[in-house]
C-alpha cells in the first residue's frame, strides 16, 4: 500500500491533496461538501499506522475514515457486523459494493465497507452509506 501522505512533518494542504488526487479531486470535494451538509465534521491527523487520515465525526460518533491515495480518495465506513444482511440487500448500493459487503471478513464484530472515491457516483454511494450509518442507534 502506497501511502501518499506518510511524512508526519508535512501536513497535506489543499493544493497537494488536489495534485495527488488528480481527476478524482472533484469527487473528493463533493464528498467533503456532502459530509458538511450532513453536519459531519472532518479533521485530518497523522497516525503512525496509516499516515495522514481524515476522521469524519458527528457528535461523538465516527462516520467514516478517509485517506488520499494516488489518483483517488478512499472512504471506509464501519458498521456492526449484525447489519451485514441489511447492507447486502440495500437496493441503493451498487452491486460491487453489496458484493464487497457479502465477501468481507469482519474485524471482530465490525464490518468495514471501503469505497474508492473517483467520481460523483462514488459520492452518491458514500451518501447512501452515511445515511444508513446515521440511522443506527
Amino acid at each position: 500500500m502506497d501511502v501518499v501522505f506518510a511524512d508526519p512533518a508535512i501536513e497535506p494542504k489543499p493544493e497537494t491533496i488536489n495534485q495527488a488526487l488528480g481527476s478524482a479531486s472533484e469527487a473528493w470535494h463533493l464528498l467533503g461538501g456532502m459530509l458538511a451538509e450532513a453536519g459531519v465534521i472532518v479533521e485530518q491527523r497523522y497516525y503512525r499506522d496509516g499516515g495522514w487520515l481524515f476522521k469524519a465525526t458527528k457528535g461523538s460518533k465516527t462516520m467514516t475514515w478517509m485517506r488520499v491515495d494516488r489518483g483517488f480518495g478512499r472512504a471506509t465506513f464501519y458498521f456492526p457486523e449484525r447489519h451485514r444482511s441489511t447492507l447486502e440487500d440495500a437496493a441503493n448500493l451498487p452491486t460491487e459494493v453489496r458484493q464487497q459487503i457479502k465477501e468481507r471478513q469482519p474485524m471482530g464484530k465490525t464490518l468495514g465497507v471501503t469505497l474508492e472515491v473517483r467520481t460523483p457516483e462514488d459520492v452518491t454511494t458514500a451518501k447512501a452509506l452515511l445515511a444508513y450509518k446515521l440511522s443506527l442507534k
